[in-house]
């Protein structure tokens, strides 16, 4: 047995195998760019990745076939032998381009250019998918020659933009024993640097161990008022929902310090100064005191806020100097905590002081659950730390919301985690236009995500 781990030892330092090296990671991207997959078009973009995983000789099991819901799994093992799995988890959805004409190079160009791949969805997430893949295709050799303890697989699926229920959350419904999974990782923190007080310069990889709730309300009132522009009225019901809105929007933020995030705070404290440090060691204590501070901090404040997050208002037709008779706005809420979706409502309803107003659940995402750090997670670190032995890696609470939080509610190990250095510039273009990810970004995931199966492999020997 010692002899079958060294020969694969050997074999694992070889960074191209065959399959491999029929792809260029940065063309690779480029194609899969150039396929729209806004969310409930995800099928050709998913059959082409397909395609391309077969290629690599990764054995692969296509849970469903649908133009708005293809999802499969790409894998060193076939699912069926029931190993436990290491789940690499993509998406292959995107949102909207927008104006195209706001685009450098236009949005499914997949234009390599200025070391970068251009295009919506290259970085998120078809960025992060092709990392995994190419990780994960100098495996495939490996794994046909041992007996490996457990399977690697890219988990890819659709619809993760609008909630994840007919992806991830329908691949766990119906094929959670199948899939055998004993970790997942998918998308949620990076490399950053301006995190340290003490040494803005220094990159800090954030491994997200818990993600927001995201609950979406409809705000509406109807057949009230005067119909009449020219009659001012305190019951225009247009004036109403915006003075309810205004109680909701503008309240007072509270700070909430949860477990991940006093956790998060804790180990960035061994590396920042006076102060900072002792604010940072004490969180509770703390960090309700420097409200105004965190609130002026954009990342701060959404990591240690709910927030409320008026996002569309629109009212049935009429003319411009008439009332209309039905108004409705949207609430984008997120939540560091789980939510009882019935005593929200109550509470919203409480607030706004205006008992007429009829709050509706348009869509929620499942509870923010927390991962506590593992194996997994420190195979990561190490893997981070390889390849960047100056950077810090610490977990932390992510203010998004991902499919995440599916697998949590499975008690699932999850983390996020795109293996590479982002800037604040890049981060800014994602759901906005000129969204890019840089080649070099791109080929340092790939070289984590090998460096992680590779400290797998080794210690599971040990």
């Amino acid at each position: 047995m010692r002899f079958v781990w060294l020969f694969t030892g050997i074999i694992l330092c070889t960074f191209r195998t065959a399959a491999q090296s029929q792809f260029v990671p940065e063309q690779l991207l480029s194609q899969y760019v150039q396929i729209p997959s806004v969310t409930g078009n995800e099928a050709p973009a998913a059959r082409f990745l397909l395609d391309v995983c077969q290629q690599s000789g990764l054995q692969t099991f296509v849970f469903n076939d649908e133009p708005n819901s293809f999802n499969f799994a790409a894998s060193l093992y076939p699912l069926e032998k029931g190993k436990p799995n290491i789940i690499f988890h993509t998406h292959c959805d995107v949102v909207h381009e927008g104006d195209s004409s706001k685009w450098t190079y236009p949005p499914y160009s997949g234009m390599i250019a200025d070391s970068a791949v251009w295009g919506r969805g290259s970085l998120d997430n078809k960025g992060l998918a092709i990392m995994q893949l190419m990780a994960l295709c100098q495996f495939t050799d490996t794994a046909r020659n041992a007996d490996l303890p457990f399977n690697v697989t890219m988990l890819v699926v659709s619809n993760e933009e609008e909630g994840g229920h007919l992806g991830a959350g329908r691949v766990l419904s119906r094929h959670y024993e199948l899939l055998h999974p004993a970790v997942v990782y998918g998308e949620g923190g990076a490399g950053l640097s301006n995190v340290l007080f003490s040494d803005p310069s220094r990159i800090v990889y954030g491994i997200s161990i818990q993600h927001k709730q995201g609950i979406w309300l409809d705000i509406g009132l109807k057949n009230r008022g005067c119909a009449h522009g020219a009659i001012a009225s305190c019951d225009n019901m247009n004036s109403v929902l915006v003075e309810a809105l205004h109680q909701i929007v503008h309240q007072k933020k509270r700070i909430k310090v949860t477990d991940a995030s006093a956790l998060m705070v804790k180990e960035l404290s061994k590396y920042e100064k006076g102060m900072v440090r002792c604010a940072y060691r004490h969180p509770r204590l703390f960090f309700p005191l420097l409200k105004k501070r965190i609130l002026q901090d954009p990342l701060l404040s959404l990591i240690f806020t709910d927030t409320y997050t008026l996002t569309n208002i629109h009212s049935s037709q009429s003319s411009i100097n008439s009332v209309a008779d039905e108004v409705h706005a949207i609430l984008d809420c997120r939540f560091l905590e789980a939510q009882n979706t019935n005593e929200l409502v109550l509470d919203l309803k409480e607030k706004m002081k205006q008992p007429a107003v009829a709050i509706k659940i348009i869509k929620s995402t499942p509870a923010a659950l927390q991962t506590v750090p593992d194996k997994y997670f420190n195979w990561m670190k190490e893997a981070v730390l390889q390849n960047d032995s100056a950077g810090i890696v610490v977990p932390v609470f992510f203010p998004a919301i991902s499919d995440n939080n599916h697998f949590r509610n499975y008690d699932i190990p999850t983390y996020g985690f795109v293996p590479c250095i982002f800037t604040a510039d890049q981060i800014s273009r994602i759901h906005n236009f000129n969204e890019h990810l840089p080649i070099a970004s791109l080929y340092q995931g790939i070289d984590i995500y090998s460096r992680f199966i590779r400290i797998a492999l080794k210690s599971s020997n040990e």
